[in-house]
């Protein structure tokens, strides 16, 4: 977002924050208990590099597609990375406040009125009632 800022001087930023246990409950169900994607680039965004080079790998490509899944996420984990979280939010949002808040909308995902404020934001309207979420799991 920080080369973005920069690069598109009229671009708007959108950050929906969501509570720290349902989204790390979320990520958990959605990669079934394994790291997202590229595994040394998850432990590098998640603190957990110690992990990654206890595997004996030689991979080290930060920027990989590859996705192999090879650490375990469980809840003795969660705190490490609601606190990772939970400061991404407080940097994007300190970012903003210093440069220019007005690119971005902040909203909680649990808030019943995101998307009205979020057409306010982008200039067009919603209906009072409209609410969508795909790719919602059944847990």
């Amino acid at each position: 977002y920080k080369v973005l800022f920069h690069r598109f001087p009229n671009s708007k930023f959108v950050l929906l924050e969501r509570d720290a246990d349902k989204w790390f409950d979320s990520m958990i169900s959605h990669s079934k208990g394994k790291t997202l994607g590229n595994t040394y680039m998850h432990s590098r965004l998640y603190r957990r590099e110690d992990d990654f080079y206890n595997l004996g790998i030689d991979q080290k490509v930060l920027y990989s597609t590859e996705i192999d899944k090879l650490l375990e996420l469980n809840d003795n984990l969660r705190e490490q990375y609601k606190k990772v979280y939970q400061l991404r939010n407080r940097e994007v949002l300190e970012f903003f406040s210093e440069l220019n808040r007005d690119r971005l909308i902040h909203a909680k995902l649990e808030d019943k009125n995101k998307w009205k404020k979020l057409g306010d934001f982008f200039g067009f309207t919603v209906k009072e009632e409209f609410d969508v979420h795909y790719n919602k799991s059944n847990t």
